[in-house]
């Protein structure tokens, strides 16, 4: 729900005499969330000020994780700079997965937080759901651009500006991060 949007609630509301109790109310947008997984806690935050999110995992003892407040402390490893728009996926062990874009075309980002460094950047297809287990992450990657000989829709989206890409599924397997594809390929817009 949009802050401005709930904020006007919440004061219709309080006109109306109607109070809610705080733990019912849906997150405003720039509160923290949490991910536990892995020795590690990783705590992210809307951006206020451009796109995406600031991301910081934590190392912590097993099942010891702190409060989720998003405020930097030392030995923290800062994920996300200013310049990419990064959003939280899930988190798989000690693989942290990632949307990274703002347009159609979209990357799939693998940060390995033992290592401390990315560890696959993928373009894939955001409007397939992402599939996060413990033992890897599925998706529709992207394999090349497409044609008019494979892409339906590939006038169209021409005409409307944008490229077209073939996806596949494509399961990426933890921890070496092998890939398997199957499946037939789709064909989708691209920036």
């Amino acid at each position: 729900m949009h802050r401005r949007f709930r904020i006007g609630l919440l004061m219709l509301a309080s006109l109306a005499g109607l109070s809610a109790p705080l733990a019912a109310t849906p997150a405003l947008a720039n509160e923290a969330q949490c991910k536990f997984g892995g020795g590690f806690q990783v705590i992210s935050r809307e951006r206020t000020d451009s796109v995406g999110h600031d991301i910081i995992a934590r190392p912590v003892p097993a099942n010891a994780a702190g409060p989720c407040i998003f405020a930097k402390r030392s030995g923290d490893i800062e994920i996300s700079t200013a310049d990419e728009a990064d959003t939280v996926l899930g988190l798989a062990g000690t693989h942290l997965v990632m949307d990274r874009g703002t347009g159609p075309s979209r990357v799939l980002v693998i940060y390995d937080l033992a290592a401390r460094k990315v560890a696959l950047t993928l373009a894939y297809d955001d409007q397939v759901p992402v599939k996060i287990a413990a033992s890897g992450v599925t998706l529709a990657a992207v394999t090349g651009p497409a044609s008019a000989a494979n892409c339906p829709k590939f006038k169209e989206y021409k005409a409307n500006g944008l490229g077209a890409a073939l996806t596949i599924e494509t399961r990426i397997a933890f921890p070496g991060l092998a890939r398997t594809e199957s499946g037939k390929p789709r064909c989708i817009a691209q920036q």
